[in-house]
């Protein structure tokens, strides 16, 4: 293993000596790959935009929000300024300000969800590439671009696409935090969690304890590796709670009220009606409301195999489980490859566990099952190794015709 007297180059993480069966494009050759990609990317969450989905809902609030910088920054549902959305609004602060340039339309309050899945793919294609090559790099966009609940999200202006542009980034920073055994790094990959947390809140952090358990497996000092971490860790979470603080720290009688709360408290919203009450729908209603969104099924170990969820993000699955264990036989960087496998394994049993949840939550599957595949058919590639590229085509294949059946 390298030592910290020896620093890892910042790309890629395998073997710099190119063995004569990889043909990866050359870096201009990435870039038109990258830049077909975006267009295709493009094509599918742009086109007919003023068609797309739209939620009434969230479309008021983007309205709502646009009309003055406390709208703005509280979240309002209505153009008073009485009553927050209930969730932190960091997902509808570029659609208010898309609203507030160029006035309310379907497609003001949707575009900016398509042009941040177009940001997902070029990021995660981007980290592909520097994780292994531009190989890696094309099939890792690729496979982000034709997620089919990533493209659904991105037409609709629900709140979920910045949540995963946001993730996207955790992904390229933690690459580089692991690679060069980096506190600066690591730092910045909090930071992106902390962004993600005004996303999305507590489900952002579910990606810290895989990067804790990748980088506590870096080689260099435990010391370092444990005060790396702390130092990180801490930053995010003051990163993640900002918007919180401040908003309890305004007096009640000068912010609007907070939505879906019975006591008026910002901390409630987060920890309460969006953390523990999506977990039980019989939540005391003496401490916080409880929701439950009806539209995946019960709770199971294989809920993401229903019919309800099973088209959008599921026959992926199997072969990103097949990629980890690819990466892991082919003995490619152990810190990545524990750091995407179990961020994957976090969220699929999240997902699994809450008592009810929308389909598009599973649209943050997205980033760690694109990488995985993406990073174990470039590894295999760049080896030379026929059979894992051969594989993980017919898994896909295979399990994308029997749920279709």
């Amino acid at each position: 293993m390298v030592t910290d007297a020896h620093p890892l180059p910042a790309a890629p993480l395998v073997s710099t000596t190119r063995p004569l069966t990889d043909r990866s494009p050359s870096p201009w050759g990435f870039r038109i790959g990258l830049a077909l990609l975006a267009l295709a990317t493009g094509a599918l969450t742009v086109w007919a935009i003023d068609s797309a989905s739209e939620s009434q809902y969230y479309a008021a609030i983007a309205v709502s929000m646009s009309q003055s910088p406390a709208n703005f920054f509280f979240g309002a549902f209505d153009p008073a300024g009485t009553v927050t959305l209930d969730k932190i609004p960091g997902s509808f602060w570029v659609p208010a300000l898309f609203v507030a340039a160029f006035g309310y339309s379907t497609w003001t309050v949707v575009l900016p969800n398509a042009l941040a899945a177009l940001a997902t793919v070029v990021v995660v294609a981007s980290t592909g590439r520097r994780l292994v090559s531009p190989t890696a790099g094309l099939i890792a966009g690729a496979v982000a671009a034709t997620t089919p609940i990533l493209i659904a999200v991105s037409r609709s202006n629900q709140p979920e696409t910045f949540f995963v542009l946001s993730l996207s980034l955790v992904a390229w920073a933690a690459a580089r935090a692991l690679a060069q055994r980096s506190l600066g790094w690591l730092i910045t990959a909090g930071l992106f969690i902390g962004l993600a947390f005004q996303m999305y809140m507590l489900v952002a952090w579910a990606v810290w304890p895989a990067l804790a358990l990748a980088y506590l497996i870096t080689a260099q000092p435990v010391i370092r590796r444990l005060w790396h971490l702390a130092a990180s860790a801490t930053i995010s979470i003051a990163a993640s709670l900002t918007w919180i603080v401040i908003v309890s720290l305004i007096p009640a009688d000068s912010r609007p009220y907070i939505g879906s709360t019975l006591s008026n408290n910002p901390w409630e919203m987060v920890l309460g009606y969006n953390s523990l009450g999506r977990f039980s729908a019989t939540a005391d209603s003496s401490e916080y409301l409880s929701f439950s969104p009806p539209f995946s099924g019960d709770p199971s170990a294989v809920r993401l195999f229903t019919e309800q969820l099973a088209g959008q993000i599921a026959w992926l699955l199997p072969a990103a489980l097949l990629a980890a264990s690819v990466l892991w036989m082919l003995r490619f960087s152990r810190a990545v490859t524990v750091f995407l496998g179990a961020w994957l394994v976090i969220f699929a049993a999240m997902f699994s566990a809450v008592d009810g949840m929308h389909q598009f939550y599973t649209a943050a599957l997205a980033v760690p099952v694109a990488l995985l595949v993406g990073l174990a058919f470039g590894v295999a590639r760049r080896r030379g190794i026929l059979w894992p590229q051969v594989s993980l085509i017919v898994v896909a294949g295979v399990t994308a015709v029997l749920i279709s059946l």
